[in-house]
């Protein structure tokens, strides 16, 4: 796992935006432009990009791959998200098989000796990946 951690400042839409990522076409790139036209403008919705980059649903470029495509058939939605949450995240998974189990709390702690970072970004690390985990 890097220990660049991707995350978003505000977790509030994470829910709506992969449900409308569900029900849009498949773009040709998935940037800001597109998060516009799902309907996501504010600055805090825009980290979902990275995000889905660091769970390998897009390119480093934002072109859709294999498992997006995946994650928008609604009958594997949920196996693909927690098959890529344990690839992105595995060094989290080495260290507990049900982190997706643990409380924000134990995740902070967990973020925060791994990467470094203080309270404040181990938090929203956690809180991050707890929402996806959910």
């Amino acid at each position: 796992m890097d220990i660049n951690v991707p995350y978003m400042p505000s977790v509030k839409n994470l829910h709506v935006i992969l449900d409308k990522v569900q029900h849009a076409a498949v773009p040709d790139a998935f940037g800001y432009d597109f998060l516009c036209d799902l309907g996501f403008s504010s600055s805090n919705d825009r980290s979902v990009v990275k995000m889905l980059k660091y769970l390998g649903f897009l390119d480093t470029s934002g072109r859709p791959q294999t498992s997006y495509r995946e994650f928008v058939n609604p009958s594997k939605t949920k196996v693909i998200l927690a098959e890529r949450l344990r690839a992105a995240y595995d060094d989290l998974y080495v260290s507990n098989k049900k982190a997706h189990e643990m409380t924000v709390e134990q995740l902070k702690g967990w973020f925060k000796s791994k990467t470094g970072k203080g309270d404040a970004v181990a938090i929203k690390i956690a809180t991050t990946f707890k929402t996806l985990a959910d």
